[in-house]
């Protein structure tokens, strides 16, 4: 019994060191996304759908006023039900057009969203969230990527810097993630995306209804993204560029951590697609032999299977790393070894812990309940 669960936690481990060399490949080869000032764009509309977040909005719309985009910069916010004084904050700016939703619906961030591609003034639209920081080039970036068949761009994601233990791990993690969804991307077969850094044209919002059936509140980039990859004559896109980097804040504490988790894992709950991309399942893979391994080794109390698991997971994770560090960090302290190990460990069992519970645990978000079984 012991043979069958070594090596088949070893050809887990090995499906999953293959599938990671061909994403890390993938994004090596890509070269840099530049701007292109040869075919100036006239204008682009930046959306931005929020509730409460009033303190958070003051820097991102200077950040936006503060842009070095050539053309004419329209920015929509539509304000979720606020009570911490938005409408004012956006009357004080010129260039913001103010959209007040009144809805009981449950997916109030994709009406905004519909409300805004149907109102805005330009045909290519760049949505970012709230509480996120943007570089001077972001729209420059970001709007550059749609052309004649590219109907949508995805961008780079990072949590803000900060010296806690804990934030760090998840930002090790949440730079994993932002490289999976550019390396997916440019191997066509993309299945991790952020809705805090997108670009696309108004008509996949208008024409082809991304949003239609799915009642989620969130999950509004997997939809733009499903449609697309659904849609044949369209094409995803990836920025690899640093400037285009979107950061945001890491969960404040674990509630916040607890119930962001929750959301991200119920998304499949509503899109109600069974589709499971092969190189997902071979990510996995990768961390159902870490769970396999202790399993071992709390029935036979040998913990041989489980430490030679981990190392070997541990190996195959420092290139992507490294490798992320180098795009998305290069100026600050490197992870320390101890972090890296922390989440090597905790990361298999924290993923299947919230799959299961967010089929059966409502999640909060925004202020509001949201059920997995309300649809």
């Amino acid at each position: 019994m012991s043979g069958i669960f070594s090596i088949l936690t070893l050809l887990l481990l090995a499906c999953y060191a293959f599938v990671l060399r061909r994403h890390l490949v993938a994004w090596k080869k890509q070269p840099t996304n530049r701007i292109d000032d040869s075919n100036p764009i006239p204008g682009v509309t930046v959306v931005i759908v929020a509730r409460n977040e009033k303190e958070n909005l003051i820097q991102l719309l200077n950040q936006l006023n503060s842009q070095s985009f050539y053309g004419e910069l329209e920015i929509i916010l539509v304000d979720d039900q606020s009570t911490d004084g938005t409408a004012a904050l956006a009357n004080s700016f010129k260039n913001v057009v103010y959209h007040r939703l009144e809805t009981d619906s449950l997916s109030t961030k994709k009406e905004g969203i519909k409300w805004a591609a149907e109102n805005a003034k330009w045909d290519i639209i760049l949505q970012t969230d709230a509480d996120c920081d943007l570089g001077r080039d972001w729209v420059k970036l970001m709007s550059s990527m749609i052309r004649e068949d590219t109907v949508l761009g995805l961008g780079p994601v990072s949590y803000k810097y900060e010296s806690s233990n804990w934030k760090r791990v998840l930002r090790i993690e949440m730079h994993q993630l932002s490289l999976l969804a550019g390396s997916s991307t440019f191997l066509n077969r993309n299945f991790i995306s952020n809705g805090a850094n997108l670009v696309y044209h108004r008509n996949l919002i208008i024409k082809l209804n991304p949003f239609a059936d799915v009642l989620n509140p969130s999950g509004d980039d997997t939809s733009l993204v499903k449609t697309v990859q659904d849609n044949g004559n369209s094409e995803l896109a990836y920025c690899k560029n640093s400037e285009a980097i979107v950061r945001t804040y890491a969960p404040s504490n674990f509630k916040h951590f607890f119930h962001q988790r929750l959301r991200w894992s119920s998304k499949v709950n509503f899109t109600g697609s069974n589709k499971l991309d092969p190189h997902a399942l071979a990510f996995l893979f990768g961390n159902l032999a870490i769970i396999l391994a202790l399993s071992w080794t709390l029935i036979n109390s040998n913990i041989i299977l489980f430490a030679i698991a981990v190392f070997i997971k541990f190996v195959i994770d420092s290139f992507s790393f490294d490798l992320t560090e180098k795009f998305f960090a290069p100026k600050e302290p490197k992870s320390s070894l101890l972090l890296r190990v922390v989440l090597v460990l905790f990361y298999p069992f924290y993923i299947a812990f919230f799959a299961v519970l967010s089929k059966f645990v409502p999640y909060q978000w925004k202020g509001r309940k949201i059920s997995p079984w309300k649809k």
